[in-house]
């Protein structure tokens, strides 16, 4: 904030889909920084999905991959909101923006629905036809 007596502390990020040497954005803005953890927070589930997912032996990992990717695309879905009504068109970075957070989102929903084709593997198709159709 901007106010007498606030501290102006500025929070250094990079943008997660820069292209060769990553240069640091200090922004003193709290909603960015929010935007910046919950993302970071959404990228962790969607990864520990895909370990999950490579560790399946005893048939839990894809269970356990499904909700993780289910839990990042619910956090993407946060991060596109708080984006989108606190930061608007000034996201210092492209990664926090409503847009990339709502194609991460739809992605992470597209790997949580592999998992349930993983599991159905061997099933009729009927079954898998409902699977694709989501229903």
């Amino acid at each position: 904030s901007d106010s007498p007596g606030h501290a102006r502390v500025g929070f250094a990020w990079y943008d997660a889909g820069s292209r060769g040497t990553p240069t640091a954005i200090e922004a003193r803005d709290i909603q960015y920084e929010k935007c910046a953890v919950l993302y970071n927070l959404a990228a962790a589930y969607s990864r520990a999905g895909e370990k999950y997912a490579s560790e399946d032996s005893d048939g839990e990992g894809l269970k356990r991959a499904c909700a993780a990717f289910q839990t990042s695309a619910g956090v993407f879905e946060t991060t596109a909101g708080v984006s989108e009504k606190k930061l608007g068109e000034q996201a210092p970075t492209l990664d926090v923006s409503r847009e990339c957070c709502e194609v991460m989102q739809l992605l992470n929903l597209a790997q949580a629905q592999e998992c349930f084709f993983e599991k159905a593997k061997g099933k009729s198709e009927a079954i898998l036809g409902k699977l694709a159709k989501q229903t």
